[in-house]
């Protein structure tokens, strides 16, 4: 199991961003493999938001999004980062 957190930065509504994330949990719900744990605002970050996500690979989270996509407003979510953690020994 893997820990992915999706850093992201958003210049729409709170009602766009609402729908978003739950397009994503929606996805993560119906994908096997993968968890949506939240969403959080980081304080010591460049990042507007970060979404976090338990999976058994990066690959399922992006399956996830594809299989609810309402497609990218790039005016709105203008850019993001992925990060992965994998657990070393035990």
């Amino acid at each position: 199991m893997e820990f992915i957190i999706f850093y992201l930065d958003w210049a729409g509504t709170q009602k766009g961003l609402e729908d978003i994330l739950g397009d994503w949990k929606k996805g993560a719900d119906q994908t096997d493999g993968v968890k949506y744990v939240g969403h959080w605002i980081p304080h010591s970050s460049k990042w507007h938001h970060a979404v976090f996500y338990e999976a058994d690979s990066y690959t399922k989270v992006r399956e996830s999004w594809r299989s609810v996509t309402t497609g990218r407003d790039y005016n709105k979510l203008t850019h993001g980062a992925m990060e992965l953690f994998v657990k070393r020994g035990t």
